[in-house]
């Protein structure tokens, strides 16, 4: 079996931490407490800004590769003079971090997309850099994807073939989800699939359909309400076809503890477009590993599609 190619995985720069420690408004450090919006922030542990840790446990879980992103929840509150200069500087230490690690770490870029020329100027940058691609919060300063603007970034990396993953962050409901865990476990899934269905609905994809587009977190609801969304969307004359025929030409990673979980998306999306994540250091890489095992060996899953998708 070849090495995992591991595409879901997390890195905070030393840049984020200083500018993060600089600032008493949000985002801003609040002791050990990344305090990103009013009601939504985490705590920052050795695991987020210690590479080393990061690439042991890659080597122990057997991942042979990373797709390496920033932690979100930064750059992504941030206005967008203020948000261009931070995602220079946090790419340029991304790139120096993936150079210094070899070939096992492959950077994302992350954007300033409160400023979509800036951003799209800045993925151009980025790909130069050697990124493979940019990590995408589905929520910006309280808007969704699909009210920015995007078009001229959703182009650049359309016509370069570089994938943007899809990430969760605070979203515009935090207030309601503040309570036993239900950010993490309700509030993230919800927000990812409305910004997905968003962007089918405002014509994203039509637009751009060789736009290469990551859901997370197992793709997220929408295989387990794709039915649903076929059955409302032409009940209500939303689309005028099945919105997932669209929606399977995304890729989803397999970030998911439970197998029955994973099989699902496996039925739902086809192996091809199913890759192998561990959403380190907010997961543990062993446990994604064996829920995996249990579902699949297809070497599309474990390495293939992300190889390919990434140009590994």
């Amino acid at each position: 079996m070849s090495p995992l190619v591991d595409v879901h995985r997390h890195h905070m720069p030393d840049i984020t931490v200083a500018f993060l420690r600089s600032r008493r408004t949000w985002p801003y450090l609040d002791g050990d407490v990344v305090a990103c919006t009013p009601g939504y922030g985490y705590r920052i542990t050795p695991e987020m800004t210690d590479l080393s840790r990061n690439i042991e446990e890659m080597t122990a879980a057997g991942v042979g590769t990373a797709v390496l992103s920033t932690i979100v929840g930064v750059v992504d509150q941030l206005p967008g003079p203020e948000a261009a200069t931070l995602a220079r500087e946090v790419n340029d230490e991304m790139a120096g971090l993936a150079r210094s690690g070899g070939p096992r770490l492959v950077p994302m870029a992350t954007l300033p997309l409160s400023d979509p020329e800036a951003a799209a100027a800045e993925l151009v940058r980025a790909l130069d850099l050697g990124m493979r691609g940019a990590l995408i919060p589905v929520t910006v300063v309280g808007r969704q994807l699909h009210e920015l603007d995007l078009d001229p970034l959703f182009e650049v990396a359309e016509a370069t073939g570089a994938p943007l993953s899809l990430h969760p962050t605070s979203p515009a409901f935090a207030e309601h989800f503040a309570d036993h865990a239900l950010m993490s476990s309700l509030a993230f899934p919800v927000d990812t699939t409305a910004a997905v269905l968003r962007l089918l609905y405002t014509g994203v994809f039509d637009r751009f359909p060789r736009l290469k587009v990551v859901v997370p977190h197992a793709g997220s609801l929408l295989p387990y309400l794709m039915g649903r969304i076929d059955r409302e969307a032409g009940k209500y004359g939303v689309r005028t076809e099945p919105p997932s025929r669209t929606l399977r030409r995304l890729y989803v990673d397999a970030v998911s503890l439970w197998p029955p979980a994973i099989r699902l998306l496996l039925e739902v999306m086809g192996a091809d477009r199913v890759m192998f994540g561990s959403d380190y250091p907010f997961w543990s890489t062993p446990e994604n590993v064996a829920a995996l095992a249990e579902t699949t060996t297809d070497e599309r899953v474990l390495s293939g599609t992300a190889t390919a998708l990434f140009r590994l």
